[in-house]
């Protein structure tokens, strides 16, 4: 039985065409299937840990789920964000719930919890408490996206993945957001994603049926923040290197040391 499914219009999703062996780096995927975090435009790294895969989110924020079907199928996404389904908002069945249609070899992006057909409430970084699973009731999957892929039961149109001109870049999708603010403690503690200002992202209604009751694929990626994937041994800190004039630097060297009380930012103009 066919259902209605929420299909993004592709002038306000921002669609990424994809050739058929090029991943971004950065992406989690399942065969022929990928999800990104991008976050103030960039896709995120994926630190892989213990067999899961793990981004570093910023306290305050904005972050985009990015999909990529990179078959010559439509599929269908079922997207959770912290243990609930982001068009319902209700804890995810992705049995029972229906997604987001993704073209063939394209991208979508998904900016936010679905308030209406014309736009949603923004994924934004925060704490726990502040999160919209833990205000709504629930914390079981805290710190978790999911994405449950359904190919369609209907024979594929054979589509071809689209040509990319010589030395071209995957497009990115720009982010609205503001840079994220940084947590109030300076104490490492773990993130949730809060039900943010409402955006422009309108969708219309779609025809799909699912080839099985099970999902073909699922892709899914741990976030938290910076300091916590560091403390947990996930992300290795950066070195941090002392500041060194001349001959410090590369010593042993024939170089003229600075004398006492030297201020190399003096004279700077």
């Amino acid at each position: 039985m066919k259902q209605p499914l929420l299909t993004a219009l592709l002038t306000l999703t921002s669609l990424a065409v994809l050739p058929a062996t090029s991943w971004a780096q950065g992406s989690h995927q399942n065969g022929a299937y990928s999800v990104e975090v991008v976050m103030n435009g960039a896709v995120q790294p994926v630190y892989v840990s213990g067999g899961r895969s793990f981004v570093a989110g910023a306290y305050g924020s904005a972050y985009q789920i990015r999909v990529t079907n990179n078959s010559g199928r439509r599929i269908e996404a079922v997207v959770a964000v912290d243990g609930r389904d982001v068009v319902s908002g209700q804890p995810v069945s992705p049995r029972r719930q229906r997604g987001y249609i993704v073209q063939p070899y394209t991208s979508t992006n998904i900016d936010g919890f679905r308030s209406t057909t014309a736009s949603v409430a923004t994924f934004r970084f925060s704490t726990i408490p502040e999160s919209y699973a833990w205000q709504t009731g629930s914390s079981w999957d805290i710190g978790a996206i999911r994405v449950w892929i359904f190919e369609e039961e209907a024979p594929p149109v054979v589509v071809y993945p689209p040509a990319m001109p010589y030395g071209g870049a995957r497009p990115q999708a720009s982010d609205r957001s503001a840079a994220g603010a940084q947590a109030e403690s300076s104490a490492p503690q773990s993130m949730g994603t809060e039900y943010g200002e409402q955006r422009w992202s309108p969708v219309s209604y779609t025809s799909f049926q699912r080839r099985t009751r099970r999902p073909n694929a699922v892709v899914g990626i741990r976030y938290n923040s910076y300091e916590m994937l560091a403390a947990a041994g996930i992300i290795q800190p950066a070195p941090v290197y002392p500041v060194c004039y001349g001959y410090a630097c590369n010593a042993p060297g024939p170089f003229a040391p600075p004398p006492p009380n030297y201020d190399p930012y003096r004279h700077r103009w």
